[in-house]
């Protein structure tokens, strides 16, 4: 989503086509679009200018922006790692939360665990924590308790 990544994702996009460049060109004037579309935008026009800025410019100048072409590949590559690597963490410590406090009913770190606050608490491993819930909410699901009604 754009506001995540914010200026990496703008400037890696076509002002066109509103997409990630696909075989990205620079024109004379510096600008940057996918080939495709600056050709496709100069076949509506009588002159061939900077869909940006006008100024003057030629097919014979389009230059293939290789640097441009690798951000925009390593970008779509990071873009699709595993959600695995964006575990949620814990607002006092920083530490990936792992454990799920019973009596408190909440998710907590392995620091968390060690503190006053939940001694002698019983705890469950988070995935744990989550089947369980799962198991108990189809339960119900089945039993017609289900809170959504139609």
């Amino acid at each position: 989503s754009k506001s995540s990544t914010g200026g990496l994702e703008d400037d890696i996009t076509c002002s066109v086509c509103q997409e990630l460049f696909q075989d990205p060109v620079t024109l004379r004037c510096g600008h940057n679009f996918c080939r495709k579309c600056v050709c496709e935008y100069w076949k509506e026009k009588t002159s061939q200018s900077c869909p940006i800025c006008r100024a003057d410019s030629a097919i014979s100048d389009l230059i293939t922006n290789h640097t441009l072409r690798n951000i925009v590949d390593t970008y779509k590559k990071e873009g699709k790692k595993p959600k695995e690597e964006s575990k949620p963490v814990c607002n006092q410590h920083g530490e990936v939360l792992k454990l799920y406090c019973v009596e408190d009913q909440e998710t907590i770190c392995l620091v968390c665990e060690k503190l006053k606050k939940h001694k002698n608490h019983e705890f469950l491993i988070i995935e744990e924590a989550s089947q369980k819930f799962k198991e108990k909410l189809s339960k119900k699901t089945m039993e017609g308790e289900s809170s959504c009604t139609e």
